[in-house]
């Protein structure tokens, strides 16, 4: 699949829910289509919601309050993202 098929076959299954109801209305339809837009969504990796970076193991507390002692104003996120790198 491509990077973006999963989230529209995601979201057509969705919209067929939607006319299934609304204009067919034919709820057990719907719960079909619905249904398998929630499997579809909970087995599928999808790139609509973003993969949290991978970083390198977690820098010790020493480590995060030095950056911030030498980086006034740093955030905890700041020293973070810098000493993963």
């Amino acid at each position: 699949m491509g990077k973006h098929t999963s989230t529209a076959v995601l979201f057509a299954a969705l919209a067929m829910a939607a006319v299934a109801c609304f204009i067919l209305h034919s709820t057990v339809l719907a719960l079909v289509f619905a249904a398998g837009a929630v499997l579809l969504w909970a087995f599928t990796p999808s790139s609509a919601l973003g993969r949290p970076p991978r970083r390198r193991n977690t820098a010790s507390p020493a480590e995060l309050k030095r950056y911030r002692e030498e980086h006034p104003g740093a955030t905890i996120s700041d020293a973070v993202d810098a000493l993963s790198k």
